[in-house]
């Protein structure tokens, strides 16, 4: 069956995805960013100070927002957050650390607020043609997707969290939560590679955390997604969507942002990967442990 999508509009979750964005990130709505930066580094220069990992608490902080559609969030609705986004990124310390920043926490959250004023009714708005597209075309392109891989690569149930489009389109996966963050766009940037693929590939990498695949594999967040974009274009191609071909990785590669310095000899490596995979049909889990010595 293809992935059960629960669908949830917080706007506080556009202010901690963009705190999480990499500095050469290239930013849309330069404004937004501007409003957000002061705070998101004094957020940053906090987790440094404190030896917290800086993107996990980012994680942590976005799932939890997600309960809360309030904007800006109440006092009593941010102490919880950062609590319980604490408690998971510093364990049992976590609670001891939450005086100190809940203050940069709220700080983002306030600026966000200030900026961006009616965000929920935005998301709503924007949220609807994708959803509407996702509908139409997203189940599909699961059922060909695990046809094409294992249906275990593909989580039963998912969250998405809708952001507003800091960077003209993006997303990002969370594995611990079953749960993908998406930039709403309100149309395709690159007509090749429509919103409802770059969401498919974010579902398709939320099992790089299972045990099936820690074991088969040395570094799964890192193989997994680089896996699945030929196999969700593949699974695209099959319901017309996109075309599954070296230009097009290599296209996929870049618009949605896997950290690779020469995207042109990745494309080329996971296309032959790809190919071998077809003609060959070994397990899912030992072709990926073929592609991962291909890619060391």
């Amino acid at each position: 069956m293809p992935t059960e999508l629960r669908w949830i509009q917080a706007p506080a979750v556009t202010g901690f995805y963009l705190a999480g964005l990499a500095d050469e990130t290239p930013i849309a709505d330069r404004p937004l960013w501007q409003a957000l930066s002061g705070p998101t580094r004094e957020l940053r220069r906090a987790c440094a100070a404190l030896n917290l990992d800086f993107q996990r608490l980012v994680e942590h902080l976005i799932f939890y927002a997600a309960d809360v559609p309030a904007h800006p969030l109440p006092p009593e609705a941010l102490n919880h957050l950062t609590t319980a986004a604490l408690s998971k990124a510093a364990g049992p310390e976590g609670a001891t650390l939450a005086a100190a920043l809940e203050p940069r926490v709220a700080a983002v959250v306030e600026a966000l607020a200030a900026a961006r004023p009616k965000l929920a009714e935005e998301l709503e708005l924007r949220s609807r043609p994708l959803a509407e597209q996702w509908e139409a075309r997203g189940p599909g392109l699961l059922k060909q997707l695990a046809r094409l891989t294992e249906p275990q690569a593909l989580v039963p149930r998912a969250i998405v969290l809708p952001v507003y489009p800091l960077t003209g389109g993006g997303g990002r996966a969370l594995p611990a939560y079953n749960t993908a963050v998406i930039e709403v766009v309100l149309a395709n940037p690159r007509a090749e590679l429509p919103e409802v693929t770059r969401l498919a590939w974010l579902l398709a990498t939320l099992n790089s955390d299972r045990e099936r695949y820690r074991a088969a594999l040395a570094d799964p967040r890192r193989v997994l997604p680089l896996a699945m974009v030929p196999a969700v274009l593949a699974a695209a191609a099959e319901v017309e969507l996109a075309r599954c071909e070296p230009a097009s990785v290599q296209l996929a590669i870049g618009h949605w942002r896997l950290d690779e310095n020469r995207p042109d000899e990745m494309a080329e490596t996971l296309t032959a990967w790809w190919q071998t995979y077809l003609e060959t049909r070994p397990s899912w889990t030992l072709a990926l442990a073929a592609l991962e010595q291909m890619i060391a």
